[in-house]
C-alpha cells in the first residue's frame, strides 16, 4: 500500500527523496495520539466531529435531539470513545 501511495507521487512527479522522506516520518507517529481526541489548538475553528449524512425528510427535524441522547451509547466502547467523543454532526442531504 505504502509502494502505491508512492507510486502516485511519483507519477504526479513529486521527488521521490521527498516522498521517502514523509513516508518515514509517518511511520514514526503514534497511531493512538493520532485517533484520539485532542482539544482545539489555537486558531482552530473546525470541528473533527463524524458526519451522520442522510436525506432531508420534514419528519426528520428531531433528528437531532435523538442523536444526542443517545449519542452515550457511542462511547460504550473504548474504541468508540475515541472516535465519538462529541456528538456527530447532522447533515442532510436534498432529496432526488
Amino acid at each position: 500500500m505504502v509502494g502505491e501511495l508512492a507510486g502516485w507521487f511519483k507519477e504526479k512527479e513529486y521527488e521521490e527523496s521527498l516522498v521517502q522522506q514523509q513516508i518515514e516520518r509517518v511511520r514514526g507517529l503514534d497511531r493512538e495520539a493520532l485517533i484520539s481526541c485532542r482539544d482545539k489548538q489555537e486558531g482552530q475553528e473546525k470541528e473533527n466531529r463524524a458526519p451522520l449524512v442522510t436525506t432531508y425528510h420534514p419528519a426528520l427535524r428531531s433528528m437531532m435531539k435523538v442523536v444526542q441522547e443517545l449519542h452515550p451509547m457511542l462511547k460504550s466502547t473504548k474504541e468508540h470513545r475515541k472516535l465519538f467523543c462529541q456528538p456527530p454532526i447532522l447533515a442532510f442531504r436534498r432529496s432526488m
